[in-house]
């Protein structure tokens, strides 16, 4: 889950890792969202995405969704990596993607247009397995590209 209210809408769980003490009397508990008026459970995952993008689900399986989701809108999506940095469990990455917009994503219908994105993320590995993703996207010029701005 996340607190950015245009992602919040979107969310259908708050995953907590499941060792983690702070948080494991939440796990099968419920939490209101005020902005939508709605309720969505609190889960246990040991995968934790801090970015969700709207209306993906929580661990493993809404990181599949959202990777999905993105090659549909854009089939011939194309990433590049720029640059990676790893130290101790920390691997960070500055990519960039370029594709055509001919399929619905993020609620835009396809447009059609090429859209090159820039963006970093954070990735924090244990035991070999990616635990935990941070992810920091241009989506400003993304949707200027697609021409969502209005």
């Amino acid at each position: 889950a996340t607190t950015r209210p245009e992602t919040m809408l979107g969310d259908v769980a708050v995953a907590v890792h499941p060792e983690d003490a702070r948080y494991k009397h939440l796990i099968g508990a419920s939490i209101a969202l005020p902005l939508s008026d709605r309720t969505i459970p609190i889960i246990a995952d040991e995968f934790v995405e801090h970015n969700p993008v709207p209306g993906q689900g929580p661990g493993r399986e809404g990181v599949k969704h959202r990777v999905r989701a993105l090659r549909e809108a854009f089939p011939d999506v194309r990433f590049v990596l720029d640059e990676v940095v790893a130290e101790n469990d920390i691997v960070a990455v500055r990519y960039r993607w370029e594709g055509t917009h001919s399929g619905t994503f993020l609620g835009i219908p396809a447009t059609g247009r090429r859209a090159a994105v820039r963006g970093m993320d954070f990735y924090r590995f244990k035991n070999g397995r990616i635990a935990e993703h941070w992810d920091n996207m241009d989506e400003l010029s993304m949707l200027t590209q697609l021409g969502d701005l209005g």
